[in-house]
């Protein structure tokens, strides 16, 4: 209706009042009348209080839920903490046997240092030690090979010697005058010019007897009264048995010219 309070429409009604009189009253009177009835009041009541039952039961449910999760998260928190216990547990140990093994590693890496310093020491003396033996086996091989090339010497020298001997008027070859002269050697070659020297001195007899034409002269009577010298002067009488020694006697008392 045009013109009413709050848009709401208004209808207009009569009512008996205690007098017996009737006057009009509107809608909302009416409603407010009956709102104010006990019965309505009772019913009010028990929605508020059905109202409250609901709200209590929903805010017990939910703290129960709240209970749970929080008792869930107590438990997912404990189990963290165990878990992150034994890791703190884990790498403490960890880390003494880190220590550990490094300390055992420093005490090996100085060891073998020690041992390489020792080492490099006892090459150090090693090579002093090994050079004079390198050296003397430098010398001993030369000796070997002076001694090999005198023997074949000697051995050519004997052959040739005992051949002239038995082939009288034969002149001995110009090798063997070489030979000859080869063979001034010094003390390393004594023992080995023991043969040699019972040749030479079979070879002196047997050319004596030659004739004169074959006999030595200039160059070659030199270089074996060269030889009869080393022989006195390089051979003593106690490295002789005594035919030798009557065999140097011989030898030095004579000229091979």
């Amino acid at each position: 209706m045009a013109g009413a309070p709050d848009n709401i429409q208004e209808t207009v009604t009569t009512a008996e009042n205690g007098n017996g009189k009737r006057k009009a009253v509107s809608a909302r009177e009416v409603s407010k009348s009956r709102s104010d009835s006990p019965r309505h009041k009772h019913r009010r009541m028990n929605e508020s209080s059905d109202s409250s039952d609901a709200d209590d039961l929903s805010n017990s449910t939910r703290n129960e839920i709240d209970n749970k999760e929080m008792l869930q998260r107590e438990v997912q928190l404990k189990i963290s903490l165990d878990d992150l216990h034994d890791v703190s547990i884990r790498l403490v140990e960890s880390m003494k046997s880190r220590r550990a093994n490094e300390a055992n590693f420093e005490d090996q890496k100085r060891e073998y240092e020690k041992s390489a310093r020792r080492f490099r020491k006892e090459r150090r003396a090693f090579e002093k030690k090994k050079q004079p033996f390198e050296e003397e086996e430098q010398r001993y091989e030369e000796r070997k090979r002076y001694y090999e090339e005198k023997d074949d010497v000697f051995e050519t020298a004997k052959q040739l010697l005992a051949a002239r001997t038995h082939a009288a008027g034969e002149s001995l070859n110009e090798e063997a005058c070489h030979l000859l002269a080869f063979l001034r050697p010094d003390r390393r070659t004594m023992g080995a010019l023991q043969p040699f020297f019972w040749a030479f001195d079979d070879f002196y007899h047997a050319q004596r007897d030659l004739p004169e034409e074959y006999r030595f002269e200039g160059e070659e009577a030199e270089d074996f009264d060269l030889f009869r010298v080393w022989i006195v002067d390089h051979m003593p009488d106690h490295t002789l048995n005594a035919p030798a020694k009557v065999v140097k006697g011989r030898i030095s008392a004579s000229k091979y010219t």
